[in-house]
């Protein structure tokens, strides 16, 4: 399988959290094959049992959603943004 790269550059991130922690989720979109992707980017820690867990707990319910995708309980990949560490989901429009 054939690996491609995609960078979304720093500045087309919006800012999606509360007031105390506003790039604690970030936003943006991009194309594929001519559709349309929501692109949302969750910061993230390292709690001290070792468990990857989202940064600010207003995105808890969110997060559990993501993680219940993913089946071996590991922790996702993640990308620095801005010097934040943060797991990216990208998830189609709705038709």
């Amino acid at each position: 399988m054939e690996f491609t790269s995609i960078q979304i550059p720093d500045h087309a991130w919006e800012p999606s959290g509360d007031n105390d922690n506003p790039r604690a989720r970030l936003l943006a979109s991009m194309g594929l094959n001519g559709q349309p992707f929501h692109v949302e980017a969750y910061q993230v820690k390292t709690a001290d049992n070792g468990e990857q867990v989202v940064a600010d707990p207003t995105f808890e319910s969110e997060w559990l959603g993501i993680c219940a995708l993913q089946n071996d309980g590991g922790a996702f990949r993640t990308v620095f943004i801005e010097d934040r560490e943060y797991v990216i989901v990208v998830s189609p429009f709705l038709a």
